[in-house]
């Protein structure tokens, strides 16, 4: 998908200044979304071939591996209340 350039543009771009902090972060949310879809149809592929239990053990380790990317890095900002808030977000999607 054309959306994955953007990671190596948003690497580039804050290595050497030439983007601001929230083009960046645009930039690299924008590149997870296809990651992210790819992930779900694999996890999806693979669920079919398996069990029932195995295959909501992928889909729920596997489901969250973007939030986990995105904590991630928010932590080692220090935006610890972005990540906060993406986990209550993330509670409350799932009820």
């Amino acid at each position: 998908n054309w959306l994955l350039i953007l990671g190596p543009i948003a690497l580039f771009g804050d290595s050497t200044g030439m983007l601001g902090e929230a083009a960046c972060f645009a930039m690299s949310g924008i590149a997870l979304i296809p990651c992210a879809e790819r992930l779900s149809f694999v996890t999806e592929q693979v669920a079919e071939h398996t069990n029932g239990t195995i295959g909501a053990l992928l889909n729920a380790t596997f489901g969250n591996a973007p939030e986990l990317l995105i904590a991630t890095a928010a932590l080692r900002s220090g935006f610890y209340r972005v990540v906060q808030l993406a986990m209550l977000g993330s509670m409350l999607t799932n009820l």
